[in-house]
């Protein structure tokens, strides 16, 4: 049997203009097998959901989505925070695979800011705000911004002169050409080298609104404005995108600290003034609330804000604490967090690999800082190259082993873990070793939440798949059916999970050669979709597009004799 894997991830490179190496990290959708009909008949997975390409990663196209954006009381919309969304009766979490309920993509993420760059990352809002500048869409905010600073923003002034130029050599020509009776070619050049440009931001310069005031100083222009006209852009974005999905719930925002306290920065930096005048700066408590404004800030993804502090909280505590303190491996943690959410994962890797290790060996592999390193490990490896699969496979088992150990074979981590390390199987296109682990994760959701809830009848989907794959059909079969009817009953017969039912099973149908049946069932589940996504939805062209195919087969076949 063909890799339905690699045809698979091949098949969606070429829809998204991936290139061979970027479609060999994408990940398998977890739900529907679908097949692409040739002589041979084989098996590929359908493409109804991938995981979101890395950051930084080019893509040819913006997903389209269909979701719930939220409001702020300032009338801005806000991409809502990841555990706020319940989709089908299950609420999201950070650190825990999940289908975005924006864009249809697996993926995990560790912070609010990873999510808020999983969905502008796809949104891509970032364009020039100058109307005459033919520059397209950026990848990220440094780009844009980088592009406006210096092709619009930054002038070079001639000292001698009121004259301004955009391009430090218009400088150079325009001091040959006006002042080179004055002025000697060294002194010129002396000039040249000295010359800095100027940039700045009055009244007037944002092009979207008459509300901007600028800040003392051209640093603080700067990034102010950058994150001024940056708000603009996503909010514009964001106004794209439709205000309801159906089966996607938002739960009311708890109040935090800011809601409660809007002063809280405020009040932080006077207890660490006051804790710093009067117990010094080594003393614990100064440390802990360094600490405190820290994650104060990771939480609200402006880690960077606080990038030194988080590096003097850990340099002053392994030097009184010593290396192996408990709060000294939390900073270690602390400042792992902060460097992800400067986009800097080499840096953030190497701490958290050696916060893992020193965990271990100091508090022990049973330790909840220390489970909460491996997990962090094994989400880390998954982030990166195909080559770490092997080591994230180990990791994730052990990550297992430790949960089953310390919290029990029906807690949720442990069941959790279960499905990671099925995941990294996926990845390694190992269908048997996936099919096991879900084997297990199934036992246990079922035998804690019961047969009938969501996240059962995801789980059971995806073995189906895996099941399929490895071509024990009658048993894919059953766990199709059983997910169908339980899916009809709860959700009803024309919700877009319980199509996907509908879908694999008609798959699963045809590999096993009952074409009637799946051509049959893969029509009236065209229709539903047709119906309730719309003619043009991906779902209902890639029905159509599987029954265009299976149509033909079954023509060939006949003609055949």
């Amino acid at each position: 049997m063909v890799d339905i894997q690699k045809q698979y991830f091949e098949s969606n490179a070429r829809e998204a203009g991936m290139s061979e190496a970027q479609s060999s990290i994408a990940a398998t959708t977890m739900e529907d097998i679908s097949v692409i009909i040739n002589p041979k008949e084989e098996m590929v997975l359908e493409s109804e959901a991938t995981i979101g390409p890395q950051a930084g990663s080019s893509r040819s196209e913006t997903t389209s989505f269909a979701s719930a954006v939220t409001e702020t009381d300032g009338g801005e919309l806000e991409v809502p925070d990841l555990t706020d969304l319940v989709v089908h009766g299950t609420r999201l979490e950070y650190d825990e695979l999940f289908e975005c309920p924006f864009c249809g993509r697996f993926d995990t993420v560790g912070t609010r800011h990873e999510w808020r760059r999983h969905v502008f990352d796809d949104l891509q809002p970032y364009v020039c705000s100058f109307q005459d500048c033919s520059a397209g869409l950026f990848a990220t905010r440094h780009e844009w911004f980088s592009h406006e600073l210096d092709l619009h923003r930054t002038r070079w002034n001639c000292q001698l002169c009121e004259s301004s130029f955009t391009y430090r050599d218009v400088l150079f020509e325009h001091f040959c050409a006006e002042h080179q009776s004055t002025t000697s070619e060294t002194q010129i050049s002396e000039i040249i080298a000295l010359a800095r440009p100027f940039r700045e931001f009055p009244v007037g310069s944002c092009h979207l609104c008459d509300d901007w005031i600028p800040a003392s100083g051209e640093e603080g222009d700067s990034l102010t404005f950058c994150k001024h006209l940056g708000r603009h852009l996503q909010q514009l974005a964001l106004q794209a995108i439709p205000l309801s999905l159906e089966g996607v719930e938002i739960l009311p925002r708890e109040p935090d600290l800011s809601d409660v306290d809007p002063d809280w920065e405020r009040r932080l930096a006077q207890a660490l003034d006051r804790n710093r005048e009067e117990l010094g700066d080594d003393h614990p408590d100064t440390l802990e609330c360094m600490a405190c404004m820290v994650w104060e800030n990771i939480k609200r993804d402006q880690g960077p804000r606080t990038r030194w502090m988080a590096v003097e909280v850990y340099g002053r505590r392994k030097a009184v604490l010593g290396e192996e303190h408990r709060a000294t491996l939390k900073s270690m943690y602390m400042l792992s967090r902060v460097y992800l959410q400067l986009g800097e994962p080499k840096r953030a890797g190497s701490l958290i690999i050696e916060t893992l290790d020193r965990r271990k060996r100091v508090l022990g592999e049973d330790d909840p800082d220390t489970l909460e390193s491996i997990h962090e490990m094994v989400l880390l490896y998954l982030r990166q190259t195909p080559s770490l699969l092997e080591q994230a496979e180990s990791l994730a088992t052990r990550t297992y082993e430790t949960n089953h150990r310390v919290f029990g074979e029906h807690h949720h981590r442990t069941t959790v873990s279960a499905k990671l390390v099925a995941w990294v199987h996926v990845k390694q296109h190992r269908w048997e070793d996936a099919a096991r682990w879900q084997e297990k994760a199934l036992d246990t959701i079922t035998k804690a939440q019961g047969e009938t809830h969501p996240e059962t009848l995801h789980t059971m989907a995806f073995l189906a798949e895996c099941y399929g794959a490895l071509e024990r059909f009658s048993e894919a079969e059953a766990l199709a059916t059983k997910a169908l009817e339980a899916r009809k009953t709860i959700l009803g017969e024309e919700h877009q999970d319980t199509l996907k039912s509908m879908a694999t099973l008609a798959v699963v149908w045809w590999v096993w050669g009952r074409r009637n049946e799946a051509i049959a069932l893969m029509e009236k589940c065209r229709d539903m979709r047709r119906r309730r996504l719309g003619g043009n939805h991906r779902h209902t062209l890639k029905s159509q597009m599987y029954l265009d195919d299976w149509r033909q087969a079954r023509e060939q076949t006949d003609a055949g004799g």
